[in-house]
């Protein structure tokens, strides 16, 4: 289940206003923050991994393919090679 950790006027790393901000089993969260002239979704697996992609208005359908993807690797059981791999996958498509 995803845990929401949204408050109020928030604003993320990327310096935009956060508009949704969850998080995953405490091993990995995704925000979407609203910049000026478009969107940034930034996301990380706890201690491993961390991404930021910028978008247009394509930003909730990016936004969720990226939080399943992260929800599927989180609930799998995956060797440190296919941990690796799935890091490099990830980064590469988004």
């Amino acid at each position: 289940m995803w845990d929401d950790l949204l408050g109020e006027d928030s604003i993320g790393s990327e310096g935009g206003e956060v508009i949704r901000d969850e998080e995953y089993g405490y091993s990995c969260r995704i925000t979407l923050e609203e910049l000026a002239h478009c969107y940034a979704i930034t996301c990380g697996i706890y201690g491993c991994m961390m991404h930021t992609v910028y978008c247009g208005e394509d930003y909730m359908k990016k936004y969720d393919e990226m939080k399943s993807e992260l929800q599927r690797f989180v609930d799998s059981d995956l060797t440190e090679d296919e941990k690796n791999k799935f890091y490099d996958d990830f980064t590469s498509r988004f």
